[in-house]
């Protein structure tokens, strides 16, 4: 089995750096990605990244957008179920419940704009982490190609207070 959820496949190398180079001449794009304030990426419809606003790769923790491209969403927030199988995020078996994943594959599949709350473990360089995003998956065509739009919301703290007050209440 290739995948438990999402297509395992990735765009042929020489066509991915031509949506690269599709998103960065856009105008468009490239204005809502300088003037976006929260964490927003744009996807390929294989679900890779093909570019992202400064918010994102602050979050990333990386300087060079590099070593963003081509990374899908669990991938490059370093969620621990990403790399269980070989195929990355989206494949494992944890994606079937994932809410990144959902959203997204509404947005390919559907043609439709889903929210969906992402819980997901991260582990940096060792360190363990909860994260709970907002994820808002957003598809929209621009020059004749299909892009899905990603905007995050890190709403980890609201989750915590949420889940403190059940506790007292």
């Amino acid at each position: 089995m290739d995948t438990y959820f999402a297509s395992a496949q990735r765009t042929e190398r020489r066509k991915f750096r031509n949506q690269i180079i599709s998103i960065s001449d856009n105008l468009v794009m490239d204005t809502v990605l300088k003037t976006a304030a929260g964490l927003l990426v744009v996807l390929n419809e294989d679900r890779q990244i093909v570019a992202l606003n400064h918010a994102f790769l602050k979050k990333l923790g990386v300087k060079n957008i590099d070593e963003a491209l081509g990374l899908r969403l669990g991938e490059s927030l370093d969620c621990v179920h990403a790399f269980e199988e070989p195929n990355g995020c989206g494949t494992t078996e944890y994606c079937q419940s994932c809410g990144a994943a959902i959203a997204m594959m509404s947005a390919i599949n559907d043609d439709e704009i889903d929210e969906q709350t992402c819980v997901l473990i991260t582990s940096k360089q060792g360190d363990i982490a909860n994260t709970c995003l907002l994820i808002r998956a957003h598809p929209i065509k621009l020059d004749a190609h299909r892009w899905i739009l990603i905007y995050a919301q890190d709403v980890t703290q609201q989750q915590f207070w949420i889940n403190l007050e059940r506790v007292f209440f």
